[in-house]
Order: structure tokens, then sequence, then C-alpha cells
């Protein structure tokens, strides 16, 4: 009877059980503890359950069902029954007589046992004192409990049968041990101390084993930490302080990483490569910046044998200056471009006080990525995709939750231009700690080393590089986060054994023809799985079940499988999760797939119960008031920040200052109290708001994170130019520029409850701004009705066209054709449609009338169609034109565009927008971002040719939001200002009329000239 079958049969039975989620707990002092702490019902009353056996063997066994907190001496009970004396039953006895094991014993287990006579039940009466009190059961599982009222236990047992109530208040208190008439009674002295280890015998009689965890993790981290990775046989200590030996059972997880991030960098086009170790001086001093920041850990050889060496060498600590000589020698042109290299190797950090296994060691285990791009834009896209792969590493991998974000300019790799990181949290110790880096190096290095190229105008540039990488740190943090007392934790999809299968119910009365029998279908349990892709292993050695189960708990083993005569006879085989301790029983029916399912059942709650606890430790904070204190308690700050150097080193001095006088354990691994990153997920309930959010130390206006602390390029932040600066046009029907204050006002919020519904939460994000905007224009001049056409372009997957079909419009959706090379970058997300199917949103449509009313057709808008003329009533498009490939063909199209519109019909487009020029642009490439005077010019074409343009408003707003910049990856809210190259970014929206009296009289050739 496994947990979720206990479920079913009292729901079965209307006894509406409810279950809750605790600490785990091994014992019913720690269950005591974890539930008084959990959300469990009020007035609840614990329970425990034994079956005791007479002895002799001719007595009926009997089945004890008490509350936890009552106490009472065995043989005083049995015998105040009849019997003479009893013991706990054995767990032979427990499977043959109720089908469980000692962990599943309970009043429920009654419904396996088919002939009543063969046992007896003794139900303490304090649980039936209430009918409503909750009854609370710990069943197959260290972390679940569930509640039955007490009037629905005693329902199961009326139905079972023939019980007993018995009041043991009636038996006495137990007798206390005596005290020593000779030494008088004096104070306790609380003392910790360390957890017993376990010691187990071989079956054979040889000698005692002591293994085990001897400290909790709770009460000492450190000692716990040195001793689970030692005895699970991570690693061996070496004789060089610093240095480990990485056993097979880590270095195992280092190969699954290594293999999985691996091919991720090769689908995006890096190579592997291998460079020396060793750098000359010369070459590491060559960029100041960078020597300076590795200095104090750089190794130098300075002999060779006895001889002194010219010049001494030192042992990489990265490899920046050992692979970019080589880079100049390669990069000539813009055809070599770009380069793209990784190398998995050793790197050499010497300087430090306190070496951790895995996390401070003076020689470690990475990768190292080292590329470089012709553009600025290509590195930073690079950034963040390696980026990506790391948090995937430790959230997909090792079940670690991370924080993406960017190191502060303090932080930040040493000669480079800005820092990303994932960082994770140790929630034992309340610290953070790095996870992995993706530098931009910006131009820096490609300066000192003379890395340049040429470029298709035979103009000489400086590359743009990068640098990323992560290390076998990722196995100490992966142990700090998921370890508990009893070893190792570990995630399935890392795990060198997935799968332990041990044979279990052999004893001394066992014949060697049955002990064979068990271990010939251990194998065949291996050979099930293994067959299913699954690492498994058997354990055949001549040691208890107990000391295997040990054995393999405290290496971390995520599924022990058991296999014994009862698991035989029903063709199963016994389950037990190392994560939460759960059992079950599996059929060897389809064991591999119900055993690989079991597996990723277990990798994902393991993810689930990390992030609940990081969660739980996070705590924003808008003043310095609480940060101690909070800090002290464990936790994870998030505080509005100013972003200066200056006030980071009064906030890590303050702090530091304060854990010294609590006397924080310096040696216990982890990174200390400190800035960590300044998270890309920033708050979205009270957003931060330039010049209203102080920051939490100084007092002073806190930043938001904005472009100019990433990227530098001109040593001033990027701006909104002044002509831009001023409060924008309340109207609807006005050519204009994204802004907050639209949000104000009546037209729009009318037309975007209507899209997003009356109770939705405001959104400020300017897609959404655009997709009001079009739609209150469509319904404004009212098009947007029975029998009217609309045409969009680059569909995506837009909300705009199911509204407007469920309003009674006849919609043409295009986008590009899938097979486009323009297109490849769309594909597979939500701006991109490859069939009308994707289109439909039943909270607007019914489907039939979806299916009458909107058609699909593939479109590339570099050219326009001539099959459609004057067919629409009105068009539109949402940041298309700027992906069209330059300004000018967005120009030509936007011409082009209008023949397709009856007279009368009117186009609404929006576009990329820069805030920050009026001269300099991005005109190539992915994004081309329109100036003022390109849309001016547009509008100037438009009218030449008799059509109508809407007045243009070239103000971008002066309410808070507007002044709030997002940075890449984009996920502020607000967002409508963005940071894109050099430039602060918007969308602008044009409203264009075709006139019922229009007709051409000049070509557009002659219109679009410059």
């Amino acid at each position: 009877m496994s947990f979720s079958t206990i479920i079913e049969k009292l729901s079965s039975l209307s006894l509406s059980p409810s279950q809750i989620t605790h600490s785990a707990a091994s014992n019913n002092k720690d269950w005591s503890a974890a539930v008084a702490k959990s959300n469990a019902p009020n007035n609840y009353l614990l329970t425990k359950s034994l079956l005791l056996k007479p002895k002799g063997g001719k007595d009926t066994p009997i089945l004890v069902f008490a509350a936890e907190s009552t106490e009472f001496a065995i043989n005083a009970f049995v015998k105040k029954l009849g019997n003479k004396e009893a013991r706990v039953a054995n767990e032979d006895v427990l499977k043959n007589l109720l089908g469980v094991e000692k962990d599943g014993v309970s009043p429920f287990a009654l419904s396996n046992v088919k002939d009543k006579s063969t046992i007896s039940v003794i139900v303490d009466s304090s649980l039936f004192a209430n009918n409503d009190t909750p009854l609370g059961f710990r069943l197959y599982s260290e972390t679940t409990s569930i509640f039955v009222s007490a009037s629905g236990v005693k329902s199961f047992l009326d139905n079972y049968g023939e019980y007993t109530v018995f009041d043991f208040s009636s038996l006495g208190a137990p007798a206390a041990a005596p005290a020593s008439a000779s030494t008088p009674k004096a104070e306790k002295k609380v003392e910790k101390k360390p957890v017993e280890a376990k010691v187990e015998k071989a079956d054979d009689g040889g000698k005692e084993v002591k293994i085990g965890i001897e400290v909790k993790k709770n009460e000492d981290f450190p000692m716990w930490y040195q001793q689970v990775v030692k005895k699970s046989e991570m690693l061996e200590y070496y004789d060089v302080s610093g240095c480990y030996i990485l056993r097979p059972w880590s270095y195992r997880i280092w190969k699954e990483i290594q293999k999985w991030f691996g091919t991720q960098i090769e689908e995006l086009g890096v190579e592997d490569s291998y460079f020396p170790m060793f750098v000359s001086k010369r070459a590491l001093e060559l960029e100041k910046d960078h020597v300076e920041g590795f200095a104090p850990e750089v190794a130098w050889v300075t002999k060779a044998g006895s001889s002194d060496l010219e010049e001494p060498i030192a042992v990489r600590p990265t490899s920046e200056t050992v692979m970019y000589p080589a880079y100049a020698k390669w990069i000539r042109s813009h055809r070599d471009l770009p380069l793209r290299l990784n190398q998995w190797n050793n790197v050499v950090r010497w300087e430090f006080k306190h070496p951790q296994p895995f996390l401070r060691t003076r020689e470690f285990l990475w990768q190292e990525g080292h590329t470089a791009f012709a553009t600025l834009e290509e590195a930073s896209a690079e950034v963040l995709e390696i980026l990506e792969l790391y948090r995937r590493v430790y959230e997909e991998l090792l079940a670690v939750p991370v924080i993406k974000g960017k190191k502060s300019e303090k932080e930040k790799f040493a000669g480079g231009l800005y820092t990303t990181t994932v960082e994770g949290f140790i929630p034992t110790t309340g610290r953070g700690i790095q996870g992995a880096t993706s530098h931009c190096l910006g131009q820096n290095f490609a300066k000192m080393f003379g890395i340049t190229f040429e470029d298709e105008d035979k103009e000489t540039r400086q590359v743009w590089q990068n640098s990323w990488g992560i290390t076998t740190r990722t196995i100490g943090v992966m142990v700090m986060v998921h370890g508990d007392d009893k070893g190792l934790i570990l995630p399935p999809r890392v795990a060198a054994v997935q799968v332990v299968v041990i044979p279990v119910g052999i004893t001394n009365k066992t014949t060697d023809a049955e002990r064979k029998h068990i271990h010939d279908k251990v194998e065949e349990t291996v050979a099930i799985l293994k067959k299913a892709g699954l690492r498994v292993k058997s354990d055949l050695r001549h040691y208890t079940p107990g000391y295997k189960f040990n054995h393999w708990e405290m290496r971390g083993v995520p599924l022990r499988l058991e296999v014994g005569p009862a698991d035989i006879a029903k063709n199963q085989v016994r389950a037990v999760r190392r994560d939460n301790g759960e059992k079950q029983q599996l059929s060897v029916t389809d064991l591999g797939s119900i055993t690989e399912k079991l597996l990723q059942t277990i990798q994902s709650d393991m993810l689930v119960k990390a992030k609940k606890e990081r969660d739980d430790h996070v705590i924003r904070l808008e003043k310095w008031d609480n940060f101690v204190s909070v800090l002290d308690k464990k936790n994870l700050c998030l505080v509005p920040w100013c972003e200066r150097e200056k006030c980071e080193d009064e906030v890590k001095e303050r702090s530091a200052k304060s854990a010294a006088e609590q006397a924080v354990d310096d040696k216990a691994p982890s990174m200390g109290a400190k800035t960590l990153c300044i998270p890309f997920e920033q708050p979205k309930e009270n957003p931060l708001v330039p010049g209203v959010t102080k920051c939490f130390a100084c007092g002073q206006d806190a930043k938001s994170y904005t472009f100019d602390e990433i990227i530098d390029l001109s040593g001033e932040n990027p701006k909104i130019l002044p002509m831009f600066q001023k409060p924008s046009n309340p109207a609807s029907l006005v050519s204009k520029i994204a802004n907050h204050g639209d949000f104000y006002t009546e037209w729009f919020n009318t037309t975007y409850k209507k899209l997003y519904g009356a109770n939705e939460k405001i959104v400020y994000h300017r897609k959404r701004w655009e997709l009001t905007y079009i739609a209150n224009a469509v319904i404004e001049l009212g098009l947007c009705k029975e029998g009217k056409k609309g045409l969009v372009w680059a569909a995506g997957k837009e909300i705009l066209i199911s509204f407007f079909a469920g309003l009674g419009c006849s919609i043409l959706a295009s986008d590009m054709p899938p097979d486009n090379a323009g297109n490849a970058a769309w594909a597979g997300t939500d701006q991109f449609a490859s069939s009308k199917e994707a289109l439909f949103m039943e909270q607007y449509v019914s489907k039939d009338k979806f299916n009458k009313l909107v058609s699909y057709r593939s479109q590339d808008m570099n050219h326009v169609p001539i099959d459609t003329r004057e067919t629409y009533d009105f068009m539109w498009s949402t940041c298309s034109l700027e992906h069209i490939g330059t300004i000018l063909l967005g120009q030509r199209f936007v011409l082009d565009a209008m023949t397709l519109l009856k007279p009368g019909g009117v186009a609404i487009h929006t576009t990329e927008f820069t805030l920050s020029s009026n001269s300099k642009t991005v005109d190539v490439g992915w994004t081309a971002m329109w100036r003022k005077k390109d849309v001016e010019f547009l509008a100037e074409s438009l009218k030449r040719l008799g059509y109508e343009v809407y007045p243009l408003d070239f103000n971008a707003g002066t309410e808070p939001f507007d002044k709030v910049i997002d940075i890449p990856p984009y996920t502020l809210d607000p967002h409508f200002k963005l940071q894109l190259e050099n430039h602060v970014t918007t969308s602008f929206a044009i409203i264009i009329k075709k006139p019922l009296d229009w007709s051409l009289s000049i070509s557009r050739d002659q219109t679009i000239c410059k």
C-alpha cells in the first residue's frame, strides 16, 4: 500500500483526508517539530502505530493505534491484555501480516488483512475524545503528512470490523530511571554533540564498520560539508593545500555537465580547442586592469630543475592573455568572424585563506569560451545566450535555482566591459554564491593585443570580444543546496548511478537456492532498467540491507529499489526516493518506463523544493534600518541601490562589521555578505521609479537597470534628446511615441479593458500600448464592424486578429514564409505565425466564426502583392518595419502597402524609434532604428502622393515611467523605453488614411529619393 493508495482508499470512503508538506523528519520527535511549523489544521493530534508480537508465537499479534504523545511500557500493556511479554514485530511479520513495512504501519494497513482472526486491534481512547479532532499520520514520506478527522478514522475502523478502545492512562506512566542517591541534582549543561554515526555489521559476521555523517547540517555546516564530500567518495584530500582529487562519483557529474553544455554550444557554432597552460609575463602584463585583477592569485614558475628561468612564467589564472595573441594572427578580415572557441581545461588561482572543496580551490576544472565578433550587437546577444545556458545547467541538470543578473562595476571581470552572472543561494548559511559568469570584454583586449579586421568597406576595425566560464564549483553548490543529514541527494540527470537495486528479505534461514533466486531477480531488474537507458547498479555485497541503504543514501543515489521474496511473489519491487523518503510499490511490468518517469518527477520536485526554500529567504527592503537584522536571519535582500562604488564599499564594510560583532563563522563555505548582482528580473509590484526611489544605504537616487551601467561606449550615459522630453499629446488619433501618459486617458482605458478585461491589472508595456492604440484607431474611425476587411502584416501571434474577427471583421493574416532565411530568428517564437490555427484566441471569438472570417497567407513584406489592390478597409503592423532590412525598405513598404487599401481605408504601423539621435542610427541588420527625420520624410512622401497623415507628435512624455529605460533581456515592467545598441529607443505609431477621392499622380520611386 503506497501513499497514493491510502489517499485513494480514504477518499473512496468519503473521509476527505487533507495533506500537508513540511521539513524532512526521520523520527517522531522531528516529525512533531516539523508539523508544528507547518500549515497543519488547528487542534490536531499526531498518532503512532506499532505491531506487537507476543512471545511464544501462540498469541495473536496486536496492532496498537495511539496518540503520539501516549507513553506506555509494552510488557505492562500486554499483561493487562492477558498476555505475557511482547516485542515490536520485525519487517517480515509486517509484510506478511499487514503487507507494509515499518513506515507504512497504520490502521489503514488493515485493508490488506484478509483473515481478521490473525490480528487484534487496540485503539487509544484519547484519539476519539472529540470527533472533530484532526488525527495526523506520517506514512511513506519524511516530508508529507495526512490528516483525517477522528470520526473519519472511527468510521474506517467500524467498516473494518472488531477493535478494542483502551484507556492507556490506566497503566500509569512508564517507570523513570532511578536517580543516584549520592549525587545531588545539578543544573544540566546544554552541549552540542555530534550525531552518532551508524555502525553496521556484515551479514556474515564480519567486523563492525562505522559509516554515516556525524554532524547535522544545521548545527555545523562546514564540518557537515567536509564529511559529505569525503564520505560520499566525491573527492580525496591531497598533500598540496587547496588541491583535491576528484573521484569518479563527482567527476561523472562534471562529465554530464560537459556533455550537455558542449552539445549546446556546438549547436551555436562554438568549436573546442586547447591552448597551453603557461603564459609569459609580458603577455600577462599587457592588459593592466586584467593583470591587476588577478595578480594576487597568479602562480609563477621560476625554476627549471636547479636553474632559474630567465623570465618567470605564469600558470594561467584564465586564458585571455594566452589565446588573444593567436586571435590577432588568425583574424584579418570580416570573413574570419565570428571566431568562437571553447576549451575544457584547468586553471590555477592561488591566493586565499580557507580552501573549500569544489568552492574555493587553488586548481579547478572549467570550460572557458573566448569569442570575437564584428559588432557589439552580436557580442551582447551571445553574452545572454550563454548566460541562459548556464541557468539551464543549474536549474535543469542540477535542480538548483539561480538568479540571472549583472555584476556591479566593482565586481565585474577585470579588464572587461560588463559581466553577467547566475547566482545561487544556500539557505543553510543565508549567503549567495556565484554560479557562472558571461563577460562582454568590449574592445579593451582587442586594443591591447591588436585584434583587428578589415570590414566590407575596407576600413580597419577592432573586434568585440566575450569570455564566459563555468567551473566544478557547480558540484559544491549542488551538494550544499540539496544535501541533508544523511549525506548527498543527487539530481537524477547528473547522478553516476540513478537507481540502485538491493536484495532484501535474506536471513540466516534463507537457503542458497533462495538467495540465488533473489539475486537473479535483482539482476533481471538491473537489465530491464539498463535497457530503458538508465544508469543502474545492483548491490549484492555481503552486508545487511540496512548497511547498504545507509551507504547509498549517503552517496545520494536518487532511487533505491528493493527486491525480496514478497516483492517477487507479487511481481513488484519496492521503490524508495532519496529526496523525500517516500516509498511505493512498482510493478515489474513496464518497470523501465515507470522508473524513468519517477526519476523525472524526482528531478522536478528537487528544483521546486529548492526554489521555494530560496524564495522564502528573499526579502525586499527599502531602507537600511532592517538590512543587517534581515541578513542575520539568513535571508537574501533585494534593495534599491544607487550603484555607486563608494556606496557599495560602505555597504560591505557596515554589513561585515555587523557580522563580525555577531561572531559569524568565517569558515562556512560561502561567498560572504556583499552585493551579488543587479537582477534582470525586477519587482513588478511598486517598481523602481527614477528620481523617486532612493538608495537604501545612502539616500541618493536609486538607479534603474539602465544601459549605461552595462555598456558604456562613449563614456556618457545614453540619453533621450531634449527635443523629445516633453509631455505627449493625449489625443487618440495622433501619430505618436509610446508613452505612459496615454494610460491615464479615457480612450486608452476604454479600449484596454476591451482587449484585456475590466479586471485585468494594467501592464505598462509598449507592446500593450501599441495594440491598444491600433485597436482604438480602427474602432474610433468606424472601421471595426460587420463586413469590414482588415489585413495584418507580420502577424505573429497577436490578439488583434481574433479581437477584430469577434467584432465581425474579415481578417487576412500574413507572415513571412517559414523557409525565408530572414525569418529564421522568429521561428518558434510568439512573434511568428506559420498557420491560421496559431492565431485563434477563444476569449475573443468562437472557433466557427474565426474559421469563417480569418484567413492566412505567407507574405514577404518586401514584395507587396498586386492581386489584392484596393481590397481592405484597414491594415496594420506592429514593430515590423524595422526588421525588413533598412529604413528605406520600410518606407517603400508603407507606400506600396497603401495600394491595397480601398479609398477611405486606414493604415496603422508602429516601428522602432531612436530617442538618442536624429543623425546617427543603425540602418542595416536585424533592427533598423527610425529617426525623427525618417518619419518626417515618410510623412512628406505620403502627402505628396495624396494620402492623409495624422498629426505627428514626437514628444516622448514626462510621466514617471517615461523615464525608465529597460535593458536586455528586457524584463522590466514598465517597458516603454529600452536600450538598443547605444540608443534609447521606443515605438512610434503612424496613422495614414487614403482619401475617398484618392488617385495616384506620382510614382513611388519619384517620391522615395534621397
